[in-house]
């Protein structure tokens, strides 16, 4: 993130990425707690007491989805900036860019009014080139249900073609809806088709799995 090369890079764009990227975070902790407890012996033995398999991955679970909680959390902030997560045409990194009726200068904050007139804007976020503001609120559902169905998926038992398969499908299928949404061809409420689908197998492998 500190190496980016936007040219409007701000602190608020740096968090509204940390958002973006936190349910991924949560489901690696999950993973990594997952297969230490495999390898220590922890899961056979709850096994063993009695445990079913959601019941003794119920802690690493919790602990994923707490650091997956920080995405939403943090996309609900208004000083976070989530216009980094919606690139358009229009993006700050363009020398110049039509704002508000004016041709203005991302890298130096420079307004050209159609008078002729200079002034100086100071440099605006990647938020703020959006024709429609970042949708928050839609974008913070997104976040909390990948939040719950990450750390859940990646802890469940499942082959690698099944897991490839639908990582390859959630995360192009993200990507896509994200740029739809910024160029205004859908409805923001499609962001949580991805998330969702990814907490729906998560489910699914979790409720068929049983201990062997």
């Amino acid at each position: 993130m500190v190496a980016t090369d936007e040219t409007t890079n701000t602190f608020g764009g740096r968090l509204g990425r940390l958002a973006s990227v936190a349910p991924i975070v949560g489901a690696g902790a999950a993973y990594l707690a997952m297969q230490q407890a495999i390898a220590r012996g922890e899961m056979r033995a709850l096994a063993a007491a009695g445990a079913g398999p959601t019941r003794a991955r119920l802690g690493l679970l919790v602990g994923g989805a707490a650091v997956g909680a920080l995405g939403p959390l943090l996309a609900m902030l208004p000083a976070v900036d989530l216009g980094t997560l919606f690139p358009s045409a229009a993006s700050a990194a363009s020398h110049w860019s039509m704002y508000a009726g004016a041709w203005f200068d991302a890298r130096r904050g420079i307004a050209v009014q159609p008078n002729g007139d200079l002034g100086f804007a100071g440099p605006l976020t990647a938020g703020e080139f959006m024709q429609n503001p970042p949708p928050r609120a839609t974008t913070a559902l997104a976040l909390g249900l990948a939040a719950l169905g990450c750390p859940l998926w990646s802890a469940a038992r499942a082959s690698g073609a099944h897991r490839l398969l639908v990582a390859v499908a959630v995360t192009s299928g993200a990507f896509v809806v994200f740029h739809l949404v910024a160029a205004g061809r859908v409805a923001p409420g499609i962001l949580a088709v991805p998330p969702a689908v990814l907490l729906l197998d998560a489910v699914f492998l979790t409720r068929s799995e049983r201990w062997v």
